[in-house]
């Protein structure tokens, strides 16, 4: 039966056109097919209950149900365990797509043609009469035994509508839940995959050690007899096989699972006595745990069908209240299970939030409809991540008039954009590719700033393809390729620990400019604690590559080839890029390379002695001053000569805005008196306050012969002899820097009060906490020409790094109708950018009416 199903996915002549569009042809025949195994599974299963070899169900160490659901070839029975929200949207960024969030994008979810669009897949029913759910229409299409805690909390992840605040679901508006349990999953998902766009998954297969509460407490080793470690740990199973069928015929229906719990589940101590089955199938009590049986606290713990590859297998990390800053607020929690999967795959895909979390629950009793629950596990993290995925379905059927993306090009922006996590750079097994930010994310889908491109196209057997871009300075230049992978081969006679790549469409991605190539990350699954290095990914159905100092204004070519053979001659892919759609700056030249050069350029961390010789124009944009907004700092350029001295003049510009040109105003940093000889131009730039934190940029030196400045433009070819060079510019974030941000009060309809307080509000834009430090802030309180009152409070604060603070003003004003105008200012010991520290605001009051900012000045 096995066989025949993937021969009909495999072989049939309409597969290539099931990559770009839903097959459901292959689609129905496979859950047909499923069906029936299902049926035949069950029977063998009912065959092992009566000869006492298993049992239906027994419970776990959190409460949770284990329940028999299959038989593996080595006819040992498979269980089924579930693996057991504002803070949680905070964590993944999915609050700033909400309404009232910080992007504006207004995302519920709750779009009509998203209805119907979401499944869940779970241990039970699925509580629909919760007040979260009322007026939701969601639909049970089975028939489980009973309502079901871990469903209803799962789904009220998803989707719950916010009665209660703190259990808001991340897709809060969206309707038409379609709802099963686990036990007939493959052929269930298979019958719905042609009209869903997500499913969650948070359940997986029971393996390693086990505390079965059913039997008096007692620790089980799931292994099999005499092994040392469970076999279905990385393990491509026939399910993760079908799983990939599935998909691979459905490309826009994405399934996001759970990674499991596994890493919490350890076993007795040595010596301690615990049960195992013995060849025959039955439970044996030992008397004593030896020396060497994994206890599955380390790498390789994601059981099964986690391991497929066109899933979004999901771990779970701490929450992050104030929102993602770094990534060492990331940390991930005791049990989330690691990867990789045996053939070194990059497992789990990303995390999200499963520690402690609010949702709506059964609760025992059919007529409380407003029962809520903390639970954490990777059941949890992974809802956080489908219903935000959700979202971003929504935002690109807003973008572009009523399409979706494919489940590839959903998983690839997701991968694209992740928060970094972890301790070294790149991804890992064990945060996989990072922390889900949904903003980011967002930010590709709708091209903020005109900086990304999502391409979804086909590659053909002996083809290649490339684009060429221009990095932007707007952060690094991020490439990303993902496909949906025909599936693999499941080879049981050889299922611990098998290297042997499950991919079968190895495409590449590779980024040059000059002489350079830029490779994808890559992971050694036989050193797995080892931190990524870049290479040839022979393994993953996604690549993503990251240049961290791309040159702005330079271009870049992305290729996209491919090794071997492709099944069905062709394959889907979808390619993120961001940093891109930047302007080639102009060219600059002197008409002559006689005479005057440029001997020496020293600025922040540049110190550049050019070789001997004259030259027209020279590219240091490889050297990188990394300058903080708000500095002053000293630069100092030494003319020299290949011949005559000639009068000369130096002029510096930095293009502060990265828009591609040194056209605007400020954008002139530096001009020299004239020169006669080698005496070195030293002057101070000033950068701007404002300016952006992560803008990689240019900045162009010119020594012209000439008398006269003015006739010294950045473009263009100068009269005469001289020399232009360009440098790299990176803005980096001070160490120390408080930024006034708002007066927060007095607020509105306040006019008449005769006491107005005042207060403001700050940022932490540093780098570093602020803590045990005096913050000194003042505000002069003006009508016209007259100071009413000076305002001045001093206080200590501990403030995290992105972490707004108010500090209200202990004295008041005497107010009254009219105009009056706030200047306030803030100081600290070692701000480094005094230039946002001051504030100015007007406001017009009316008696009895809403006052009215007329204008701001930081």
């Amino acid at each position: 039966m096995r066989k025949l199903i993937f021969g009909l996915l495999l072989f049939s002549p309409v597969a290539l056109i099931a990559q770009e569009r839903t097959n459901k042809q292959v689609l129905q025949s496979l859950s047909q097919s499923l069906n029936q195994q299902y049926k035949n599974d069950s029977t063998e299963l009912s065959l092992l209950v009566r000869q006492k070899k298993a049992v239906q169900r027994f419970k776990v160490e959190n409460g949770s149900t284990a329940q028999l659901t299959g038989i593996a070839p080595n006819k040992l029975p498979i269980y089924t365990v579930v693996d057991n929200n504002t803070t949680a949207a905070a964590t993944t960024s999915t609050q700033t797509l909400w309404q009232g969030g910080s992007t504006g994008l207004g995302l519920t979810g709750g779009t009509q043609a998203l209805t119907g669009k979401l499944g869940i897949w779970d241990g039970g029913r699925v509580f629909f009469d919760h007040v979260e759910f009322q007026g939701k229409g969601g639909l049970q299409l089975d028939n489980p035994a009973a309502n079901d805690d871990h469903a209803t909390h799962v789904a009220g992840t998803m989707i719950a509508k916010g009665v209660s605040t703190v259990a808001r679901g991340m897709a809060y508006g969206n309707r038409g839940l379609i709802a099963y349990d686990f036990n007939n999953d493959a052929a269930e998902m298979a019958a719905q995959a042609g009209s869903l766009l997500l499913s969650n998954h948070s359940y997986g297969t029971v393996a390693g050690w086990r505390v079965n509460t059913s039997a008096n407490n007692r620790w089980e080793f799931w292994g099999e007899p005499g092994a040392t470690e469970d076999y279905n740990f990385g393990f491509y199973d026939t399910r993760s096989r079908f799983w990939d069928s599935i998909t691979y015929a459905a490309p826009f229906y994405l399934p996001v699972k759970s990674s499991g719990n596994n890493r919490s589940q350890n076993g007795p101590p040595e010596g301690n006595p615990y049960w195992r089955r013995n060849a025959a199938g039955t439970w044996d009590s030992i008397p004593a745990r030896p020396a060497g049986i994994s206890s599955n606290d380390g790498y390789d713990i994601i059981p099964t069908y986690g391991n497929a590859k066109n899933i979004l297998t999901i771990g779970a990390v701490q929450g992050i209240a104030s929102g993602y800053r770094q990534a060492t607020d990331v940390l991930i929690s005791s049990f989330s299970s690691w990867g990789p999967t045996d053939d070194g795959r990059i497992k789990p895909d990303l995390v999200g939030m499963g520690v402690s979390l609010t949702s709506p629950v059964f609760g025992g009793n059919i007529n409380n409809l407003a029962a809520y629950g903390i639970l954490s596990g990777t059941s949890m993290s992974t809802p956080n991540v489908t219903g935000s995925l959700l979202l971003l379905q929504e935002l690109y059927h807003r973008q572009t008039e009523g399409n979706f993306m494919r489940a590839a090009t959903l998983k690839g922006v997701a991968i694209h954009t992740a928060s970094e996590a972890g301790t070294a750079e790149g991804p890992d097994y064990v945060y996989g590719w990072g922390l889900l930010n949904a903003e980011r994310a967002a930010n590709v889908v709708r091209n903020h700033q005109n900086n990304h491109r999502m391409i979804e196209a086909n590659l053909q057997q002996g083809r290649d393809t490339s684009i060429t871009v221009i990095a932007s300075g707007k952060g690094p230049l991020v490439v990303t390729l993902s496909w949906t992978d025909p599936p693999g081969a499941v080879n049981f006679n050889d299922r611990y620990n098998n290297r042997t790549p499950k991919l079968i469409n190895d495409l590449d991605v590779r980024v040059t400019s000059g002489s350079n190539t830029f490779m994808p990350w890559i992971l050694d699954p036989a050193n797995p604690a080892a931190s990524a290095t870049r290479g040839d990914n022979i393994r993953d159905n996604i690549e993503k590559i990251e240049i961290l100092n791309a040159v702005a204004g330079q271009s870049y070519t992305i290729r996209i080839s491919h090794k071997g053979s492709l099944t069905n001659n062709a394959q889907a892919y979808s390619l993120i890029v961001s940093g891109i759609n930047g302007i080639a700056y102009c060219a600059s030249a002197p008409s002559s390379n006689a005479d005057t050069r440029i001997n020496n350029v020293s600025f922040g961390n540049i110190n550049n002695t050019p070789s001997a010789g004259c030259t027209t124009y020279s590219d240091y944009t490889g050297l990188t001053a990394s300058i903080r907004p708000g500095q002053s700092l000293p630069i100092s350029i030494t003319p020299g000569t290949c011949g005559v001295d000639k009068e000369k003049i130096i002029r510096v510009f930095i293009d502060w805005n990265g828009d591609g040109d040194f056209a605007d105003a400020n954008e002139v940093v530096a001009t020299s008196a004239v020169i006669a000889g080698s005496t070195a131009f030293t002057t101070n730039v000033q950068v701007p306050a404002s300016i952006a934190s992560g803008l990689r940029t240019r900045m162009r030196v010119i020594v012209a012969e000439t008398n006269n400045a003015s006739t010294i433009n950045a473009c263009g070819t100068y009269t005469g002899g001289g020399e232009t060079q360009d440098y790299s510019i990176q803005i980096v974030a001070n160490t120390t820097d408080l930024a006034l941000e708002d007066i927060q009060e007095p607020i509105t309809n306040d006019c008449n009060k005769e006491a107005q307080y005042v207060s403001l509000r700050a940022r932490n834009l540093g780098e570093s906490i602020i803590q045990g430090t005096d913050i000194v802030y003042t505000t002069e309180v003006r009508q016209g020409a007259n100071l009413i009152q000076t305002l001045r409070d001093t206080i200590r604060h501990f403030v995290a790094k992105g972490d707004v603070m108010i500090l209200p003003h202990s004295q008041a004003f005497q107010a009254n109708a009219g105009s009056y105008q706030f200047i306030s200012a803030i100081t600290i010991n070692g701000d480094q950018n005094s230039g946002n520290n001051t504030l100015t605001v007007s406001k017009n009051y009316s008696n009895g009416l809403s006052a009215t900012v007329t204008n701001i000045q930081a």
